[in-house]
């Protein structure tokens, strides 16, 4: 019984270590969302995601920076239960070129970054139903940095 606890006594340090280590490396104007959603899962009995799992780092303002991404689809089922809907799951963008200031709240199944022409977009996935698609169909819109906002393309 002994040898058992110690390898798990171990494996649950290093897990707490990791997740330590990767709050510390967020932003400080990321700490406090990430914080937030952690805080309501662990309120709602759940588990607490760690912030890799929920944010993502990416360059979307084209400043070559990085970016971060808050996905409330990826956190737990309360967060979702919140943040999800038929449209899809809400998700923020953080965006450096503002200091980290909130650059955009959308919302979709998906959304992924693409270098078109040098510039970046971001393109977010959505039910047809929001395109005037039947809801199997699935819609993308694409978004540009304006400067001080993500602007829809035609």
């Amino acid at each position: 019984m002994k040898r058992v606890r110690l390898p798990l006594a171990l494996t649950g340090l290093m897990a707490l270590s990791l997740l330590t280590g990767c709050q510390e490396e967020l932003p400080p104007e990321l700490k406090g969302p990430v914080s937030g959603v952690q805080y309501d899962c662990k309120q709602a009995g759940e588990y607490e995601p760690a912030a890799a799992a929920v944010v993502t780092k990416a360059d979307l303002d084209g400043d070559g920076k990085d970016d971060y991404v808050l996905d409330y689809g990826k956190s737990c089922k309360a967060q979702r239960e919140l943040y999800c809907n038929k449209e899809g799951c809400s998700f923020d963008i953080y965006a450096s070129s503002t200091g980290l200031m909130l650059g955009g709240s959308f919302k979709g199944i998906a959304w992924r970054a693409e270098r078109v022409d040098s510039k970046t977009q971001l393109i977010v996935t959505r039910p047809g139903e929001n395109c005037g698609k039947t809801w199997k169909d699935l819609c993308e819109t694409s978004y540009q940095w304006s400067g001080d906002a993500f602007e829809p393309l035609p």
